[in-house]
Protein backbone atom coordinates (compact mmCIF):
# COMPACT_ATOMS: atom_id res chain seq x y z
CA UNK A 1 0.00 0.00 0.00
CA UNK A 2 2.86 2.39 0.75
CA UNK A 3 4.25 2.06 -2.78
CA UNK A 4 0.82 2.64 -4.30
CA UNK A 5 0.27 5.73 -2.14
CA UNK A 6 3.68 7.09 -3.12
CA UNK A 7 2.95 6.64 -6.82
CA UNK A 8 -0.43 8.35 -6.53
CA UNK A 9 1.03 11.24 -4.51
CA UNK A 10 3.83 11.78 -7.04
CA UNK A 11 1.21 12.03 -9.80
CA UNK A 12 -0.82 14.53 -7.76
CA UNK A 13 2.26 16.66 -7.11
CA UNK A 14 3.12 16.72 -10.83
CA UNK A 15 -0.34 18.01 -11.70
CA UNK A 16 -1.13 20.39 -8.83
CA UNK A 17 1.59 22.80 -7.74
CA UNK A 18 -0.48 24.87 -5.29
CA UNK A 19 0.80 23.13 -2.17
CA UNK A 20 4.28 22.31 -3.32
CA UNK A 21 5.97 24.34 -0.58
CA UNK A 22 3.69 23.54 2.33
CA UNK A 23 3.76 19.74 2.51
CA UNK A 24 5.23 18.13 5.62
CA UNK A 25 4.58 21.27 7.67
CA UNK A 26 2.06 20.46 10.39
CA UNK A 27 4.19 17.78 12.03
CA UNK A 28 6.88 20.39 12.69
CA UNK A 29 4.66 22.27 15.13
CA UNK A 30 2.92 21.60 18.41
CA UNK A 31 -0.82 21.82 18.89
CA UNK A 32 -0.94 25.63 19.32
CA UNK A 33 0.97 26.53 16.17
CA UNK A 34 -0.55 23.69 14.14
CA UNK A 35 -3.99 24.94 15.11
CA UNK A 36 -3.05 28.54 14.29
CA UNK A 37 -1.75 27.46 10.87
CA UNK A 38 -4.94 25.57 10.05
CA UNK A 39 -7.16 28.41 11.33
CA UNK A 40 -5.29 30.84 9.05
CA UNK A 41 -5.81 28.46 6.13
CA UNK A 42 -9.50 28.22 7.00
CA UNK A 43 -9.89 32.02 7.02
CA UNK A 44 -8.10 32.36 3.68
CA UNK A 45 -10.15 29.72 1.84
CA UNK A 46 -13.13 30.51 -0.36
CA UNK A 47 -16.41 28.87 0.70
CA UNK A 48 -15.80 25.78 -1.42
CA UNK A 49 -12.03 25.65 -0.76
CA UNK A 50 -10.13 22.70 0.64
CA UNK A 51 -6.85 22.14 2.45
CA UNK A 52 -4.84 19.07 1.60
CA UNK A 53 -2.55 17.94 4.41
CA UNK A 54 0.44 15.96 3.21
CA UNK A 55 2.10 14.48 6.24
CA UNK A 56 3.01 11.15 7.74
CA UNK A 57 0.42 9.41 9.88
CA UNK A 58 1.59 7.64 12.99
CA UNK A 59 -0.31 4.38 13.52
CA UNK A 60 -2.43 4.02 16.67
CA UNK A 61 -0.38 0.99 17.69
CA UNK A 62 3.21 0.69 16.50
CA UNK A 63 4.25 -2.49 14.79
CA UNK A 64 7.69 -3.61 13.77
CA UNK A 65 7.67 -2.51 10.13
CA UNK A 66 10.32 -0.31 8.60
CA UNK A 67 7.79 2.45 7.83
CA UNK A 68 6.48 2.56 11.38
CA UNK A 69 9.99 2.53 12.85
CA UNK A 70 10.84 5.53 10.65
CA UNK A 71 7.69 7.37 11.79
CA UNK A 72 8.55 6.76 15.46
CA UNK A 73 12.13 7.93 14.88
CA UNK A 74 10.86 11.06 13.12
CA UNK A 75 8.67 11.79 16.14
CA UNK A 76 11.72 11.74 18.42
CA UNK A 77 13.78 13.85 15.99
CA UNK A 78 11.02 16.46 15.70
CA UNK A 79 10.77 16.78 19.45
CA UNK A 80 14.50 17.56 19.56
CA UNK A 81 14.15 20.25 16.88
CA UNK A 82 11.05 22.04 18.12
CA UNK A 83 9.34 21.58 21.47
CA UNK A 84 5.85 20.27 20.83
CA UNK A 85 6.57 19.09 17.29
CA UNK A 86 5.31 15.59 16.70
CA UNK A 87 4.02 13.02 14.31
CA UNK A 88 0.27 12.57 14.70
CA UNK A 89 -2.16 9.73 14.41
CA UNK A 90 -5.15 10.02 12.10
CA UNK A 91 -7.38 10.78 15.09
CA UNK A 92 -5.04 13.58 16.20
CA UNK A 93 -5.09 15.13 12.71
CA UNK A 94 -8.89 14.98 12.66
CA UNK A 95 -9.10 16.59 16.11
CA UNK A 96 -6.72 19.37 15.03
CA UNK A 97 -8.69 19.98 11.82
CA UNK A 98 -12.00 20.02 13.71
CA UNK A 99 -10.58 22.52 16.22
CA UNK A 100 -9.74 24.78 13.26
CA UNK A 101 -13.41 24.50 12.08
CA UNK A 102 -12.76 22.11 9.19
CA UNK A 103 -15.32 19.40 8.55
CA UNK A 104 -15.41 16.51 6.16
Amino acid sequence: MVNHSTIVMKKILKIYKGFENVKWIIHGWGEDYGLKLLKNCYKALPDSGKVIVIDGILPEELEVTTTEKCMALMDVLLLNLNVGAKERTYKEFVALANAARFTR
